[in-house]
């Protein structure tokens, strides 16, 4: 320390100094004389305050203190208003909406439970960004509602707001709204999980339109970490103003593929009914129906209990599910995804351990790339126009792979444009008398028309009398380059044709084994195509019933022994004919003939003899 008066000048600013030894009036009062060394010890202590403050300390403002409260609180902590990149905390604000005010051209952070005043709140855009720091909050408190107009910044993934409704919250410019945001909790394997039904319900609520308040220009993508988010409350997505239900944009982590653990989204029900909704129905009328809109869903394990009837119902058109999987949706009737809509497509979608995996009312749809396993029927068509099954694997199926059942109809509209193109078939047990593909109709005037199953692979299950493909009521049914892997010995029929109808194409190259000696009356079956048939072997007449026919579709007949071969189309074709007449009888002896099915506009009407010798 540096004493005042001591002729040692001041020590300021190292250290600080003392007068313990203060003046005293020498010789008498009025007659003291200034010592020289007080004088120079004080002057040299104002010279260095001066030049520790250094030139004008208090800027443009009044006075230091008010420059230093500027950047600080009155008990000295600082204030988070820092350089070039600045940032207000609202928790230095008793009031949040003055937090606001401050922090217009900075960012607005979070870092504490803060709660709304009064009143709808906005935080405008020229707040640049929102920054909710762990374990900042903000609570809804009187607020009737938050609309941030900037982008919510810094990555959270803490639950940062609370007491919110869906509805409550919109959030017009940022790029991801996580489902942790509002407190969804991925403990679905614990003792007593968290029923995340509301904060579900708020979470979607972040990523639509609000039509009473206008779009949102930039819709947030609906984030969720990975772990299981249990539900019970079935969540319906509509509330009956269409413009408000476009673009919803919802995605887990990882593509949601078979794999244990749960490093995936999984969303798990354990309601009744169906846990997601969206869009509102008229089952007899579509156009009466409200779809949703542009709807992606993306990286999403859905699974249920078997008090469900399935996770998703969608009334929608130019929706997208994609890299999704199903599991355990085992209920009684159990559906787990239900669409109808338009302009839709389900890619790589992967099931296990389901009744129905997909049922489908639309037009313009595809299902591309999945894998169905272990299942009961893995799609059922109701009524499609336009509708690609293309590229995916049914494995384990114990009733149909695909059923096109037409049981729900649209007035006056046939089932149009089916394909079933390059899928595997590994291994479906089909109960027998059934088919492993399927379409039927409720009569032929709702038959199924303009369909291609082709390209399509199949490897036998057991033998247990069922049918590879079934068509009922046909109209123009292509059936061509299909391959059959291991038949031999298969009693069931590769194609079934039932009912009256027309149009059916067969390509060659779909019998077994080329050549068979008949020794007793025989119905041939679509698989028979390109055979040879002798009568080598017989003991008398052989009856031949020839199934209906489809164009393209070829029989040789080769009369060996001495003994007629009765080529029988009655019933077959729409005037039960072969060559003109009502049968043709192979009389002569070493006569062969070549028959095959013929008609004009892809309509087959009977058997023509193409070939014949003598």
């Amino acid at each position: 320390m540096g004493e005042i008066g001591s002729g040692n000048n001041s020590v300021y600013p190292g250290d600080l100094d003392t007068n313990s030894i203060p003046e005293v009036n020498s010789p008498a009062a009025g007659k003291t004389k200034a010592r020289k060394e007080v004088v120079e010890d004080l002057t040299a202590a104002v010279i260095a305050i001066e030049t520790e403050l250094g030139t004008d300390p208090a800027g443009s403002l009044a006075n230091v203190k008010t420059y230093l409260q500027t950047d600080h609180q009155t008990d000295g902590t600082h204030k988070s208003d820092h350089g070039p990149h600045r940032w207000i905390d609202a928790g230095d604000y008793a009031n949040f909406q003055d937090a606001i005010n401050a922090a217009i051209g900075k960012t607005l952070v979070i870092a504490t439970s803060v709660s709304l005043p009064a009143g709808a709140i906005t935080i405008p855009a020229t707040v640049l960004g929102v920054m909710p720091l762990a374990p900042g909050v903000i609570n809804k408190g009187s607020a009737t509602s938050l609309t941030i107009n900037g982008p919510v910044v810094g990555n959270p993934m803490h639950q940062w707001l609370s007491g919110f409704a869906a509805g409550d919250i919109r959030l017009n410019n940022s790029p991801e709204a996580w489902g942790e945001w509002v407190g969804m909790k991925n403990d679905g394997w614990a003792a007593s999980p968290t029923d995340n039904s509301v904060a579900l319900l708020l979470w979607l609520s972040l990523g639509r339109d609000n039509p009473t308040a206008g779009l949102i220009a930039t819709k947030p993508r609906l984030r969720l970490g990975s772990g299981r988010f249990n539900w019970s409350t079935p969540i319906t997505y509509y509330d009956g103003v269409v413009e408000g239900l476009q673009g919803l944009n919802i995605e887990g982590v990882t593509p949601a593929h078979f794999r244990s653990g749960d490093n995936y989204t999984r969303l798990h029900y354990t309601g009744t009914g169906y846990g997601l909704v969206f869009g509102t129905q008229n089952d007899t009328d579509w156009t009466a129906s409200n779809p949703v809109y542009c709807v992606h869903i993306k990286n999403i394990r859905f699974s249920g209990t078997t008090s469900c009837t399935g996770v998703l119902k969608a009334y929608w058109a130019e929706s997208i599910v994609e890299d999704c999987s199903c599991k355990d949706f085992q209920g009684s009737g159990a559906v787990a995804i239900n669409t109808w809509g338009i302009s839709n497509r389900i890619y790589h979608l992967h099931a296990v351990n389901c009744i129905t995996v997909i049922e489908h009312v639309g037009h313009d749809n595809i299902i591309d790339g999945g894998q169905f396993h272990t299942v009961t029927t893995g799609i059922r068509d109701r009524h499609s126009q336009q509708l690609r099954i293309t590229n995916n694997l049914f494995q384990t199926i114990t009733s149909y792979a695909i059923l096109a059942d037409g049981s729900k109809t649209e007035a006056s509209e046939y089932q149009d444009a089916l394909t079933i193109r390059d899928n595997f078939f590994s291994d479906c047990q089909s109960t027998s008398g059934e088919a492993i593909i399927k379409t039927t109709a409720q009569s032929i005037g709702y038959a199924m028309q303009n369909t291609i199953i082709e390209k399509n692979e199949f490897y036998p299950p057991t033998n247990n009398g069922a049918n590879l493909i079934e068509i009922n009521y046909p109209r123009n049914i292509d059936a061509m380059n299909n391959s059959w892997i291991g038949w031999s010995g298969w009693t069931g029929e590769r194609l079934k044709i039932v009912g009256p109808g027309d149009g059916t194409l067969i390509p060659p190259n779909h019998a077994v084994d080329l050549i068979e000696h008949l020794t007793a009356d025989r119905t041939l079956k679509y698989q028979d195509h390109g055979k040879v048939f002798t009568n080598k072997g017989a003991a008398g007449i052989i009856t031949v019933t020839l199934p209906r026919p489809a164009i393209g579709l070829k029989y040789t007949f080769v009369r060996y022994a001495a003994f007629d071969i009765i080529l029988d189309p009655v019933g077959a074709a729409a005037n039960g004919l072969i060559n003109g007449a009502a049968t043709y009888t192979l009389s002569a002896a070493g006569e062969s003939v070549m028959i095959e099915a013929l008609g004009y506009i892809g309509i087959a009407d009977e058997w023509w003899i193409i070939a014949k010798n003598p």
